[in-house]
């Protein structure tokens, strides 16, 4: 019984926390998510928190907290400024233990950039369920690419889209070399 299965995580779940992730499970709180605010919330706590570790080497994984710290300490300005900002002020002001720090940030940047009008590719034009492989494969290899030259190219809109495809992923449950 899930109801039962969350029971004993009251204590250590904030009044005002929007999901949390327990046992490889995605639980979203919706009465403390805000209209509009979905899309980041889900993207945060399936893409991030279960996709991305799932998808992600621990090399690969780091270079993406360390583009959302180097967001943070960008003065000009950008979305990629205002998103790592706003994730560090949020991942601080939360008292997120250091073991946790960077799952967080990497966590609140996503959601950050949905709020900020980041939509993942495919979304916006209502094709997201049909075309769902196609978009995966061109985020990932998007970003693939990039990792490989710079990681500093990387926008807030690869990560919404990584996210994306992670949590796409998670929810088919089909990962390459897995029956479909």
């Amino acid at each position: 019984d899930e109801a039962n299965d969350t029971a004993n995580f009251d204590e250590a779940i904030p009044d005002d926390a929007k999901g949390f992730v327990v046992d490889g499970k995605v639980y979203l709180i919706a009465d403390n998510i805000e209209r509009g605010h979905g899309l980041g919330v889900l993207l945060h706590e399936l893409g991030a928190h279960i996709g991305f570790r799932n998808f992600f080497n621990t090399s690969q994984y780091n270079a993406l907290v360390k583009t959302v710290r180097n967001w943070a300490a960008k003065k000009d300005g950008s979305l990629e400024a205002q998103v790592g900002q706003a994730a560090m002020q949020r991942v601080e002001a939360a008292g997120t233990s250091e073991k946790q720090f960077d799952d967080e940030l990497l966590a609140y940047a996503i959601e950050e950039a949905v709020q900020r009008g980041v939509s993942p590719v495919g979304v916006s034009d209502g094709r997201a369920i049909t075309n769902w492989l196609k978009v995966i494969f061109k985020a990932f290899n998007d970003i693939l690419k990039k990792f490989g030259i710079d990681s500093n190219s990387l926008t807030a809109g690869d990560l919404v889209n990584l996210a994306h495809g992670a949590a796409q992923l998670e929810l088919k449950g089909t990962w390459h070399g897995t029956p479909s």
